[in-house]
């Protein structure tokens, strides 16, 4: 099929009728609702067109149920990584030649791990109509909303069925050191807490982790993504990840983000608090659902915050990250190996809080900015964070990362469009100290400087 032909209305009534000849004959057919290959390892914004024209075939003839059956794969080294992460610095795409094929036998003497495959909990079509479209067998068209909804359930299906691997576990815990350099026993120690996490997080039991020991998922990830084991005489090995290692590490470790997102969340709220309770935690992760929801990808009704901050706590709590006592949750004391696995941990969320933060005291500026305007202006702030924190992830200063971000706060009504002009409302104030409270002041110093200077 074309990859686009919106304005060839022949094409698509053709494709149209074809697709619908095939579900009547029974044939499973299979596409990719994301449009193209994620040059950061994250999930991309699904797109609607197939499952559109899925939809209305259904419409036309339901007399066989249509299941949609998500699928995840798993890659422990692709292929095209440094490639993905070029262009998002900024590297113009080149296109492919007779020269790739014949150079790809050298790319072969590369370990490359293994591809896992993992699918999801089916989705029936049917039922999903019936709870979000009740007259969608007498509409005369399905709305566009339905489609959106069903492509979002997909794609958290589909994250849902996620792989945990070797190479995932590793590049989270090393990503989150400052120089992306760390001790061998404090490596197998995070790694080993991260395994713990995704084996008790209750995302789906579609998905799979690794069972590996400590020491055999470093030793396997060491093969494949190429960081140092360096010999010391007083403290044992160190592990080391060089500028472009770490880079290619972003990769993996985005493609699991999602499972370690609210851990690190609370750890990050005890660390800043120092002393909580569950109140405080489910208060503020009630705030932030909707954007971690967006960007991630995640089902994570508003409803069920409070029981699955609940369950978070008590597994971080049983591996003694956490310490509960009645109703104060606390941390453990800073001299322990507890305490800097908890700082460790609440590292993975804190690049997705300084990007609210961003785009936050942006709006704060009252500039009347477009859409496009603030995603410029969100995007070039972080790239020069970036390099005064020597952040090695051009996807920190991704432009769509922002754009979802922006979208979500408009609808929560945080902001509105008034003629393309950007505006905040009266709930703002809550997103914005949301997003502050977490971070370093050298950052919120550095992000309103940055901002000040932008803008003067």
């Amino acid at each position: 099929m074309r990859r686009s032909f919106r304005d060839n209305p022949l094409y698509k009534a053709v494709f149209d009728e074809y697709l619908n000849l095939m579900f009547n004959r029974g044939f499973s057919i299979e596409y990719f609702i994301e449009g193209g290959r994620s040059r950061t390892g994250r999930t991309l914004s699904p797109k609607t067109g197939m499952l559109n024209m899925t939809m209305r075939s259904f419409q036309r003839n339901a007399t066989k149920p249509l299941v949609f059956l998500p699928v995840y794969f798993g890659y422990e080294r692709i292929l095209e990584a440094a490639t993905y992460l070029g262009e998002l610095s900024g590297q113009t795409k080149i296109d492919e030649s007779i020269f790739d094929v014949l150079g790809i036998f050298r790319i072969f003497k590369k370990a490359f791990g293994k591809v896992s495959v993992n699918f999801g909990a089916p989705l029936f079509l049917a039922d999903f109509l019936d709870k979000n479209d009740a007259n969608w067998r007498d509409a005369e068209q399905l709305s566009s909303k339905t489609g959106q909804l069903l492509a979002l359930d997909l794609v958290a299906g589909i994250n849902e069925a996620v792989a945990i691997t070797p190479v995932n576990l590793v590049a989270t815990a090393i990503l989150c050191t400052p120089r992306q350099t760390i001790e061998a026993h404090r490596l197998e120690r995070q790694v080993s807490l991260l395994q713990s996490l995704a084996q008790k997080c209750q995302l789906s039991e579609c998905m799979t982790v690794t069972n590996e020991n400590a020491a055999e998922i470093i030793d396997h990830a060491q093969k494949i993504s190429g960081f140092e084991r360096i010999a010391t005489e007083s403290f044992g090995d160190i592990f080391q990840s060089s500028v472009k290692t770490s880079i290619l590490m972003t990769y993996y470790a985005n493609n699991s983000l999602h499972v370690f997102a609210l851990y690190s969340l609370i750890a990050r709220i005890t660390l800043t608090k120092s002393k909580c309770n569950l109140a405080d935690i489910v208060a503020t992760c009630t705030i932030l659902q909707p954007f971690l929801k967006a960007e991630l990808f995640l089902r994570w009704p508003k409803e069920e915050i409070t029981q699955r901050c609940q369950n978070a706590i008590q597994v971080m709590s049983d591996l003694n990250i956490l310490i509960v006592n009645d109703t104060d949750i606390s941390t453990p004391y800073p001299t322990t190996d507890y305490y800097a696995s908890l700082t460790d941990l609440a590292e993975i969320i804190e690049p997705t809080l300084e990007r609210f933060f961003i785009v936050n005291a942006i709006l704060s500026e009252d500039r009347q900015l477009s859409i496009e305007q603030l995603e410029i202006s969100a995007a070039g702030v972080a790239q020069h964070l970036s390099r005064l924190y020597g952040i090695h992830s051009p996807e920190f200063f991704e432009k769509s990362l922002f754009t979802r971000f922006i979208l979500t706060l408009e609808q929560e009504n945080y902001i509105e469009n008034k003629s393309g002009c950007l505006c905040v409302n009266n709930p703002f104030e809550e997103i914005k100290l949301t997003s502050e409270a977490f971070l370093n002041n050298h950052v919120r110093y550095n992000v309103d400087q940055t901002i000040h200077h932008l803008f003067k």
